[in-house]
């Protein structure tokens, strides 16, 4: 039963991964005029036909033009498609109809993107476009050929790409920064702090930051700035990876496995990325260090699917993770402009994760204040006992009283025990039935009991006290059991408060003693017994 149950979550995963794959390439899907004749125009200024995918690989000069002439057309709207490079314009007829970045300093990420450009209203006969594209990050061309569509399609169809590509991730990003906080913040606040917990408390706030690359960004400051955001981002997602396959080793094996290497070789690989002098190097060095990133990955997955029988839900993430992996492994391959799924892969699993431990510790957590509640409950009547005492802190606003009951010793003697203890419960049912919620009811010791009631006054509890004193004595037993109190403010000590309140509970005990009454062998408890 486990078995098939496994495989289904398996082809439902790999149903789902296809399907959302599928829902990010429809921003893609090319309609109308497609320009897929024209000429390139390199920086050494040699002018060939255009073919797509046409991507010149970064090196000093990243400068790259696309020429096209079509006729008017029904459609007024070119559309760019996960442009490479970092900067952007677009000229129709020698006129600059659009700008994104700066040529001279390329710092925008906009290789994620679908970009929607307006053509001119007075289209011509014959019309030439100029796509103009520089890189400082990026191979600079285009994979895939623009095409000119009327604006509502192309503005729908970019829409939806800006929600899967920008707004989706971000909101994942977003998620994985307040798990990843949570998560750090619950280990810390424990023994031992450095547990599984808090390293994919890491890798979701490192995940979050590296996944900015996929975000568009107008603008990253200078050159200088952008080569060194650029290594931070980097770098952030190699630390994810790792503290990714730390955390899933100490939350599922309680020990190191895989990461004892991958620590060091990790670490030799950021050292390599923060030491790269520019762009060209970063990018060179990335193509092979990309296997690091890779390894860690994969050992996560190892490491899940051999733990999955815990846990069968996570055989999801890691059919995820692999699906993503071989995608990416397939489209830098085949040099492929199709959209990535790993970050989201990644994001959705540390989340996921990272929930499934919140909800693990809020479970502990619960338990353990059971029991702490049990521990602070006095069985009996099932009120607070001393141990209450000192975890409260009353305050000035606050009414303390002490009470206890008259003659309980004698009831004892003549009824039995277990009769005084369905005495204490009755009156302890009595009391919290006319007490608030916010109020405390604690068993001091023996027959003796403190009540602290909020934001009351002396005259208030005294009402309330008296209430009580009626009700107990309706219930059906001895005339000469009943309880005396001692009422007083809360001042500066709780230690001082009690005394003054013992002092008046006292008061009352004594002038009450020549209520008692002398009772007989043959006297007896009223009808009504059950009620106390």
């Amino acid at each position: 039963m486990k078995k098939s149950k496994k495989i289904y979550y398996i082809l439902a995963t790999c149903i789902v991964f296809g399907l959302f794959f599928l829902l990010l390439l429809v921003p893609n899907k090319t309609s109308g005029l497609i320009l897929d004749k024209g000429q390139v125009i390199t920086p050494d200024g040699q002018n060939q036909e255009v073919g797509f995918p046409f991507l010149l690989p970064l090196g000093s000069e990243n400068r790259v033009t696309f020429q096209f002439h079509f006729s008017d057309t029904d459609g007024d709207t070119l559309v760019i498609r996960r442009p490479s490079g970092n900067a952007l314009a677009v000229f129709l007829n020698g006129e600059q109809i659009y700008k994104l970045g700066d040529m001279e300093n390329p710092t925008s990420n906009i290789w994620n993107s679908i970009l929607v450009v307006p053509l001119l209203d007075d289209l011509k006969s014959d019309n030439f476009l100029e796509i103009k594209l520089s890189g400082s990050s990026h191979d600079v061309g285009l994979s895939i050929p623009p095409y000119i569509e009327d604006y509502r399609t192309a503005s729908n169809r970019a829409g939806l790409g800006k929600f899967l590509y920008h707004d989706l991730l971000n909101i994942s990003i977003g998620a994985a920064l307040i798990t990843g906080l949570i998560l750090i913040v619950s280990s810390i606040s424990r023994e031992p702090k450095y547990r599984g917990e808090f390293f994919l408390g890491l890798a979701c706030i490192l995940a979050a930051f590296y996944c900015l690359d996929y975000t568009l960004r107008l603008t990253s400051g200078s050159l200088a700035m952008f080569l060194w955001l650029k290594k931070a981002m980097m770098v952030a997602g190699y630390l994810a990876a790792l503290c990714f396959l730390i955390g899933m080793e100490l939350y599922l094996t309680r020990r190191l496995g895989i990461s004892k290497v991958m620590i060091y070789v990790t670490l030799a690989s950021v050292l390599l990325i923060i030491a790269a002098g520019n762009m060209v190097v970063l990018a060179k060095m990335l193509n092979y260090l990309n296997v690091v990133l890779l390894i860690n990955m994969a050992g996560t997955v190892i490491v899940i699917v051999q733990r999955q029988n815990q846990k069968l839900w996570m055989i999801i993430p890691a059919v995820l993770l692999t699906l993503s992996m071989i995608q990416m492994v397939m489209l830098t391959a085949l040099n492929l402009s199709y959209p990535f799924v790993m970050q989201y892969v990644i994001l959705v699993s540390a989340v996921a994760f990272g929930v499934s431990m919140i909800n693990a510790y809020n479970q502990l957590y619960r338990e353990n204040n059971e029991l702490e509640q049990k521990a602070n409950r006095d069985p009996l009547t099932g009120v607070y006992n001393r141990n209450i005492l000192y975890k409260i802190s009353p305050r000035p606003q606050d009414v303390l009283v002490i009470m206890d009951i008259d003659n309980l010793k004698l009831f004892n003697d003549h009824f039995g025990h277990p009769e005084g203890d369905r005495l204490l419960k009755s009156l302890m049912e009595t009391v919290c039935s006319n007490l608030r919620q916010t109020d405390l009811v604690i068993r001091y010791g023996g027959d003796e009991f403190i009540l602290i009631l909020r934001d009351s006054t002396v005259e208030i509890t005294e009402r309330v006290m008296q209430r009580i004193k009626n009700q107990f004595s309706q219930k059906k037993f001895v005339d000469w059991v009943s309880f005396s109190y001692g009422i007083e403010e809360v001042g500066e000590t709780f230690s001082d408060t009690l005394v003054r309140a013992d002092e008046t509970l006292y008061s009352m005990k004594k002038e009450s003693k020549g209520d008692s009454t002398p009772f007989d062998d043959n006297m007896t408890i009223g009808d009504d017994k059950s009620q106390i």
